[in-house]
Parts: C-alpha cells; structure tokens; sequence
C-alpha cells in the first residue's frame, strides 16, 4: 500500500515537473516570437521610413524645378547657416524633413532625409535641379514674360518689325519681334555680404582703392574715384550708392552687390581687361551712363536677380542675364547697347534703342554663361543608403 502511494508520488511529481518545463519552453518560445514580431515590426516600419523618406524627396525635387531651384523658398523652409531643412507633409504617409547642404556646385547640394520620429535617415549624395543647358542664345533680347520696345529702334541697323501676332517674346538679330519658348536656367542663389571688411565713404572730388572683401554700404559723393583692385578678387556688398560724375574701376572678378544706386554720368570701366561679373539683386542707373563703353563685350556680364533700370542716353557693353520670371530690366530712351538681354520675365526698351548683336555679342553670351536653351525642369538624384541615427 505504501510503495503504491509512494509510486504514485513520484509519477505526480514528474508530471509536475514536465508541465513545468512545458510552461517554460511556451514562455520562451512566446518571447522568441514577440521578439521576431518586434523586429520584423521594426524592419517594415524602417522600410516604409526609407520609402516616405525618398518619396519627400522626389516631390522637393518636383517643388525646386517650379521655383527656380530656390530649397530656401520652399514651404516649411528653415536655414541654419548654409544648410536649408524642409519639413513636409505627404497625405497618408507621414511627415518627412529634408536637409540641403551645399556642395559648392550651382544649384546642386548632398541630401539627407528621413521620416518625422524614425531613426532611419537616408542619405543621397547628391541632388542636381535643372539641366543647366547649354550657353548661348540665338536672339538680342529676350522677354519671357514680356518684351516691350520703343519708338524708333534697331537692332544691328535694322528697324524693328511690328509683332505678328501672339505675344512676342524674343527680338532677333535682324529686328523681328517674335513668339519662342525659351528656357531659361536660374541663377544659383544670391550670396549677401558678411560687412565684415567695414563700410567705405568716399565725400564728393574724392577717391578710394580697395581689395576684395565682405564690405557692408558703400557711399560716394558727386566727382569722385572708386577702384577695385584685385584682379580674379571676389566682392561682396550690402549696398552701393554713387553720386554723379562718378568713375567707377573694376579689376576682373565677381562682385555680388544686394542693393546698387548710382547717379548719372557714371563711367563704369573694366581695368586691367578681364571679365567682371556683377551679381545684383536691384540696381537702378542715372542717365548718360558709359557702362564698359567701347570695351569687350564679353568682359562684363549682368546678373540681376529681381530689377535693372537703366536711364536714358547709355551706352552699355556687355551682356544681362535676369533668368527669373520676376524680374524687370528696363532700359531708358536713346540706349545703346552693344550685346544682349536675356530675362525671364519683363523687358523694356526705349525709344530710338540701338542694340548691336553681332558675333562678337552672340560668342560673348556663350563665354559668360547665359543660355536661352537652357531648362530649370530637369533635376537628378544619385541613390541614396540609409543609416541608424540614434
């Protein structure tokens, strides 16, 4: 009776035990199973991270080609020095941010982005807008937005023909006045003064030279001299106002100038020859101005980011590029200009213009850049690899 009652002891205890056992490979197992779950979770959740990630892309890249391929100007923009953060929404998908950082090259920067709250950031190498296209443009002027001309003008000795119907847009070198598209590529985005050389004053019957730097305003009176002269120099400059009678001496360089007033009787000279590039955001020009006169063509390229007025009675040398469907370049009455404009938006001339438009005028454009042939809706993005980011 006792042996049996301690055999059935034992089988109890040993079932006891298997069940124990049982439990604890079920609880095992269960957690094996939630930790496959998890990181399978966490794998799909990653992928649709890199998914939504390069989707934000792509629809910036199709944002940028509208605008002019400006990440600044793009809705829920933020800069931090140079880098510029875009943080959107994409309906259904998610929040994502996208970082541009530039890369020295127009209009192209590396990328990273990633969807708001995921660790996974993605990291593209490089994103171009804008094919860029090639330089060079066979008509005088171009008006993309509208072209406006005067009384009495001409263009290489020939007067200028009525438009034929439609909305004129281009003036070629025989003085037609005709209906094109044209693309035009934007600029790169306008580089601003640091100040960080100082302001210059110069009182009237005075002079001044300078190197290259970062100036702030700079201020000339009535009869006076200013000089740049640091040949392949870079200037930059918050403002720039000059009275009448002014001389103004370009060594050959950039010269970024945000705000550009000048009076009239300027006589603007490229020296030593070279080429000078001015970029200016406004400028605005007094009559009788001598601009490079009786210079190279293709030693002075005009980049204007939103105006350019010219007064009456000028003589200008050289090439204008205004890209953006913005701007306005105008140009007085009496003007003569040996090169070309070439704007996307508005262009004004006036009466008894003369505009010479010859080889030399058409090579000069090619030479500094400025392309009727271009396109701003293009864009590429090299392949990106994602990261954790902890």
């Amino acid at each position: 009776m006792s042996d049996r009652l301690i055999q059935r002891g034992s089988l109890a205890t040993a079932a006891l035990v298997i069940l124990i056992g049982l439990a604890a490979v079920g609880i095992v197992m269960s957690r094996m199973y939630q930790s496959s779950s998890g990181a399978s979770a966490q794998n799909t959740a990653g992928d649709s991270a890199f998914n939504l990630a390069e989707a934000g892309t792509q629809a910036i890249l199709s944002q940028l080609r509208a605008n002019g391929c400006n990440p600044a100007a793009l809705s829920g923009a933020a800069t931090s020095g140079s880098d510029v953060t875009v943080t959107q929404t994409i309906t259904g998908k998610g929040v994502f941010r996208v970082t541009f950082h530039p890369t020295g090259g127009t209009n192209t920067w590396s990328v990273t982005s990633a969807a708001s709250g995921n660790r996974r950031v993605t990291n593209f190498p490089g994103l171009q807008c804008g094919t860029g296209g090639n330089p060079g443009c066979s008509y005088a002027v171009v008006g993309n937005t509208s072209l406006s001309v005067g009384n009495n003008a001409e263009v290489n000795d020939n007067s200028v023909t009525a438009c034929g119907g439609g909305s004129c847009n281009v003036l070629t070198s025989t003085g037609a006045l005709q209906a094109h598209t044209v693309n035009i590529p934007a600029l790169s985005s306008f580089v601003a003064s640091s100040g960080v050389n100082g302001n210059i004053t110069i009182g009237n019957n005075g002079s001044g030279t300078y190197g290259s730097g970062n100036y702030g305003t700079v201020t000339v009176g009535n009869n006076s001299t200013l000089t740049f002269n640091a040949s392949g120099g870079t200037y930059y400059f918050n403002s720039m106002t000059l009275g009448n009678n002014v001389t103004l001496n370009l060594a050959p360089g950039t010269y970024s100038i945000s705000q550009l007033s000048i009076g009239n009787n300027l006589g603007l000279v490229v020296t030593p020859s070279g080429v000078v590039k001015v970029y200016t955001q406004t400028a605005a020009i007094g009559n009788n101005a001598n601009i490079n006169n009786n210079g190279t063509v293709a030693n002075l390229g005009i980049y204007v980011y939103t105006s350019l007025q010219i007064g009456n009675n000028a003589d200008v040398y050289g090439v204008i590029s205004a890209p953006s469907g913005t701007t306005s370049v105008q140009l007085g009455n009496n003007d003569e200009l040996d090169g070309s404009i070439v704007s996307g938006g508005s262009v004004t001339l006036g009466n008894n213009t003369e505009i010479t438009y010859d080889t030399a005028a058409s090579a000069a454009v090619t030479s500094l850049g400025v392309s009727c042939a271009g396109s701003s809706t293009g864009g590429t993005i090299t392949a990106g690899t994602w990261r954790e980011q902890f």
